[in-house]
C-alpha cells in the first residue's frame, strides 16, 4: 500500500531497527502514561471516535429499524387493527384480543402441540450431542474423529426445505422405508403424513440436522477437564466407567445445566420453518404450533390483534424464562471455557483399548455416518434414474442401472427453476456481502472498550437475542417501509445476526493490544488498522461468519413466503412449491423434455440446491469449529 508505514507490515522484525523501534514505542507508552490527561468532553470523544461510530452506524440502524421499531407494533394487540386506518385511528380494545385468544380452542391445541414437541426434544434431542461428543472424545484416531465430525456437522448447514425434501424421499409414501417395510410384509407406514407420529418425526429431523453440530460445545468442555484428575483416578484404581461417572460427567455438568436452562427459555419456540413446511401433511390439529398459529391467523386470515397478542405473550414468557435461566446460570457459577489442545496419543495412565470396545465404537460411528450420508446418496441417485429404475428399486435407489441427466436438462432448459436459481445466487451474494460488512464494522467498533456509547450499542444488539418482535410487527414494519415485493425485503430484515456480531467482537478483543498500539504509534488510523491488521488476522472467524450468512440467505424461504410474490421467489420457495407441495413442473417444460420422471426432476432440484453448500463446506470446515469456539467461548 503506497505511503503505508514500513513498520506496520512487520512489527516483529528481528533486525536492530525493529528492536530500537520497539524500545521507542515502549518509551512513548511510558511517557504517555506519565502525563496526566484531562477528561475529554462528549463532543471531543465523539470527534475522537468518529470513525468507529461511522462503522457502528449501519448495524445500529438495522437493530433500531428491524428489532426495536417493530416492538411499537405490539400496540396492535390492544386494538381492533385495520390496515387502512393505521395504528392511530384503529379502535382501542384493551385486553379483548387476549380474551379472544384464550377462548379459542385452536390456541390451546397449538400450545399443547408446542409443549409436546418441546418435551420430546428435551428428552431425546438434548442428550444426543452429549452422547455423541463422549463417543467422539473416546476415539484416539484423529483421522476417524475428523472424518466423522465432518460428516455429522454437514446437515447443520442445510435448510429445512431441503431436509424435509430429503426425508420425504426416504420416509414418504413412495420412499425407501415404506417400500422396505412392504417387502418385509409389515405393511406400508408413511411417517410424513401420520398425525400421531408428527412430534416424533420433528424430533428425529432435529436430531439428524443438529446433533453433530451440538457436539462442539461439549467437546470443548471435555477438552477443558484437567487431565491430572484422570491420572490420579487411574492411579487410585478407578476404571473407565468410574472415571466417566466421577470425573467426565461432573466436568460436563455445568455446561449441560447451563444449556438446558437456556433451552427452557425457548420452550415456546420449536422451529417455525420446519413445522410450517409439514403442517398441511398432518393437518392443523396435529401440526399447529404457536408460531404457525400466529402466521396463519395473522398474516393469512388478517386477525392482526389476536395474533399479535399471542406473539406478545410468547415473547414475554420467553424473556422471563431466559432471564430466569441467566440467574440460575450465575447461581451455578457458569463461565466460558476455552478449549485446550487435544492429543490423539493415549496417556500412559490410560488402559489399552480392547479390540472389541474399539470395534464397537467404530461400528456405531460408521452407522451414524451412514445414516447421515445415505439420504444424500439416495437423492442424487434418484435424480439420475429413469422411471424404470425408480419402479424397480421401489424408491430405494442407490445405484441407477441406466443413469441419465434428463432431469437436469429439464431444470436447466429455462423456466422457473433456472430463474429461481439465478435469483438465489444474486440474493446470497449481495446479502452475504452486506451482512459481513455491517457485522465487521459494528464488531470492530464495539471491540474498543472506551468507544463513546459502546456499552449502550452492545446492549442494543444483545437484547435482540432475548426478545424478538415476532411475525406480525415485523411484517407491518416491512410494509410501512414499502419493501413488500422487493428483493430488499429478503436481505434487510436479517442483515445482522447478534450471535455473529458477538463472535466477531470477542475475536477482535482477543487480538494482542500491542498490535493496535504499534500501529497507532506508526500513524495508522482505524480504517488502516482494520484493513491491514485485524482482517488479515481474522480469516478463520471471518470464514465462519461468511459461511453462516451465506448458508442463511441460500436456505431462507420464510421471508420470501412472507414478503414477495412468486415472480421473485428464490430456489428454496421453488423447492417448497414443486417438491413438498407436489405441484407439477409440466408447465415449465415442453412435452419433448418431459421424459424424465417427476420424482427424478424433484430430486434434481434438491441436488441443485445442495451443490453450493457441498462445494463450499470442505474448504471452510477446518475454520468454523475453531472460529466458533474462539469467538463464542473464549470471549
Amino acid at each position: 500500500m503506497p505511503g503505508a508505514p514500513a513498520e506496520l507490515a512487520v512489527p516483529g522484525s528481528a533486525d536492530g531497527t525493529a528492536t530500537s523501534a520497539r524500545a521507542r514505542r515502549r518509551a512513548q507508552r511510558r511517557a504517555a502514561k506519565a502525563v496526566p490527561r484531562r477528561k475529554l468532553t462528549l463532543r471531543e470523544r465523539i470527534r475522537r471516535d468518529r470513525v468507529m461510530l461511522l462503522l457502528l452506524a449501519p448495524g445500529f440502524l438495522y437493530f433500531v429499524v428491524f428489532h426495536y421499531a417493530p416492538l411499537l407494533g405490539y400496540i396492535v394487540a390492544f386494538e381492533d387493527y385495520q390496515p387502512y386506518l393505521g395504528f392511530v385511528d384503529s379502535t382501542f380494545t384493551g385486553l379483548a384480543n387476549f380474551a379472544q385468544v384464550f377462548a379459542d380452542p385452536a390456541f390451546w391445541q397449538a400450545l399443547l402441540n408446542t409443549l409436546e414437541i418441546t418435551a420430546l426434544q428435551l428428552v431425546f434431542f438434548f442428550p444426543a450431542p452429549i452422547g455423541l461428543a463422549l463417543l467422539l472424545n473416546s476415539i484416539l484416531s484423529t483421522k476417524v474423529r475428523r472424518f466423522v465430525q465432518s460428516v455429522v456437522y454437514l446437515p447443520h448447514f442445510i435448510g429445512w426445505v431441503i431436509i424435509v425434501s430429503i426425508f420425504q424421499q426416504v420416509l414418504g409414501a413412495t420412499g425407501a422405508l415404506p417400500n422396505m417395510l412392504d417387502v418385509l410384509g409389515l405393511g406400508r407406514f408413511d411417517a410424513m403424513t401420520t398425525p400421531w407420529f408428527f412430534p416424533f418425526l420433528v424430533t428425529i429431523q432435529s436430531i439428524w440436522k443438529d446433533c453433530g453440530w451440538g457436539t462442539i460445545i461439549f467437546l470443548a468442555a471435555l477438552l477443558n477437564i484437567d487431565q491430572e484428575l484422570y491420572e490420579a483416578a487411574a492411579v487410585d484404581g478407578a476404571g473407565r466407567w468410574q472415571r466417566l461417572w466421577r470425573i467426565t460427567l461432573p466436568g460436563l455438568m455445568p455446561v449441560v445445566v447451563l444449556l438446558l436452562i437456556l433451552n427452557l427459555g425457548n420452550i415456546l419456540s420449536v422451529g417455525f420453518e420446519q413445522i410450517v413446511l409439514q403442517r398441511n401433511s398432518v393437518g392443523p390439529e396435529h401440526g399447529e404450533v404457536l408460531d404457525t398459529y400466529v402466521y396463519f391467523h395473522g398474516i393469512v386470515d388478517s386477525q392482526w390483534g389476536p395474533s399479535a397478542a399471542v406473539g406478545l405473550v410468547k415473547g414475554f414468557v420467553g424473556l422471563g424464562l431466559v432471564l430466569g435461566a441467566n440467574k440460575l446460570a450465575h447461581l451455578f457459577g457458569q463461565e466460558g471455557c476455552t478449549p485446550v489442545a487435544s492429543s490423539a496419543a493415549r496417556p500412559v495412565w490410560m488402559e489399552k483399548p480392547s479390540a472389541l470396545g474399539t470395534g464397537a465404537k467404530v461400528a456405531v460411528l460408521v452407522v451414524i455416518s451412514l445414516l447421515v450420508l445415505y439420504p444424500f446418496v439416495s437423492v442424487l441417485a434418484t435424480s439420475l434414474s429413469t422411471q424404470a429404475d425408480i419402479s424397480r428399486h421401489g424408491g430405494l435407489v442407490l445405484f441407477p442401472t441406466h443413469p441419465t441427466l434428463a432431469a437436469y436438462r429439464i431444470i436447466f432448459a429455462g423456466g422457473v427453476v433456472t430463474d429461481a436459481l439465478l435469483r438465489s445466487v444474486l440474493i446470497t451474494a449481495v446479502g452475504t456481502g452486506c451482512s459481513v460488512a455491517a457485522t465487521v464494522g459494528m464488531a470492530y467498533g464495539l471491540s474498543r472498550r472506551n468507544v463513546v456509547g459502546g456499552r449502550f450499542f452492545l446492549l442494543v444488539a444483545l437484547f435482540t437475542m432475548l426478545f424478538s418482535p415476532g411475525v406480525i410487527p415485523n411484517f407491518l414494519v416491512v410494509k410501512q417501509l414499502g419493501l413488500l415485493d422487493t428483493y430488499a425485503s429478503l436481505v434487510l430484515p436479517t442483515l445482522v445476526s447478534a450471535f455473529n456480531l458477538v463472535v466477531l467482537r470477542s475475536f477482535f478483543m482477543n487480538l494482542p493490544t500491542e498490535l493496535y498500539e504499534a500501529a497507532r504509534i506508526d500513524g495508522a488510523g482505524d480504517f488502516r488498522i482494520l484493513a491491514r491488521i485485524v482482517l488479515p488476522l481474522s480469516k478463520g472467524v471471518l470464514a465462519v461468519v461468511t459461511l453462516f450468512y451465506a448458508v442463511g440467505y441460500w436456505n431462507a424461504f420464510f421471508n420470501a413466503m412472507l414478503y414477495v410474490n412468486d415472480d421473485k421467489w428464490p430456489l428454496s420457495m421453488v423447492l417448497r412449491q414443486f417438491v413438498l407441495q407436489g405441484q407439477s413442473l409440466s408447465d415449465t417444460v415442453t412435452s419433448s423434455e418431459a421424459a424424465a420422471p417427476a420424482q427424478a426432476i424433484q430430486m434434481a432440484v434438491v441436488v441443485v440446491s445442495l451443490v453450493p453448500i457441498l462445494l463450499v463446506y470442505p474448504f471452510l470446515q477446518r475454520y468454523f469449529t475453531k472460529g466458533v469456539l474462539t469467538g463464542a467461548i473464549k470471549g
